[in-house]
C-alpha cells in the first residue's frame, strides 16, 4: 500500500504573484471572447444569407407570375386577333359577293340602256311604239 504524501506546510505558504494568474486566465478570456464574436458573426452572416435567398426566391416568384400573367395577355391577344381576323375574312367574302351582285346588276342596266337607246332611236324615226302623249288617227 501507498502512503499518502504528506503535503508540505511550505508549498502551501507559497503564493504566486497575481499578474502570473491574470496571465495564465487572460488568454482562455480572450479565446472565449473571439469564439463569441466568431459565432454571432457568423449567425448574423448566416441570416443576411437567409434574407437573401428569401429575397431571391421571392424575387422568383414575382417574375414566374409575372411571364404568366404576359403569357395569358399574350394568348389572349391573339384570340382577338383571331377574332379580327374571321370578322375581315367574313367581311371581304360578304364584299366579293356584293361586287358580284353590283356587277350583275350593272350589266343588267347596260342592257336595259341599250334596250332603251334602240327604242328611243325607232321612237324618233317614227317606226316604233307611239308616244304616250300622241294621239292615234
Amino acid at each position: 500500500m501507498n502512503p499518502t504524501p504528506a503535503v508540505d506546510p511550505k508549498l502551501l505558504e507559497i503564493g504566486l504573484p497575481w499578474w502570473l494568474d491574470l496571465i495564465t486566465v487572460l488568454p482562455l478570456i480572450i479565446g472565449v471572447l473571439v469564439l463569441v464574436y466568431f459565432l454571432r458573426n457568423a449567425n448574423t452572416g448566416m441570416g443576411y444569407l437567409k434574407k437573401q435567398s428569401d429575397f431571391l426566391d421571392h424575387q422568383r416568384t414575382v417574375s414566374s407570375k409575372a411571364i404568366e400573367q404576359n403569357q395569358s395577355i399574350e394568348d389572349m391577344i391573339a384570340k382577338q386577333y383571331a377574332e379580327t381576323n374571321a370578322r375581315a375574312d367574313r367581311a371581304i367574302s360578304q364584299s366579293g359577293e356584293a361586287i358580284r351582285l353590283h356587277a350583275a346588276a350593272l350589266e343588267q342596266l347596260g342592257r336595259m340602256n341599250a334596250t332603251m337607246s334602240k327604242l328611243a332611236a325607232l321612237i324618233e324615226t317614227g317606226r316604233g311604239p307611239a308616244a304616250p302623249d300622241a294621239t292615234p288617227s
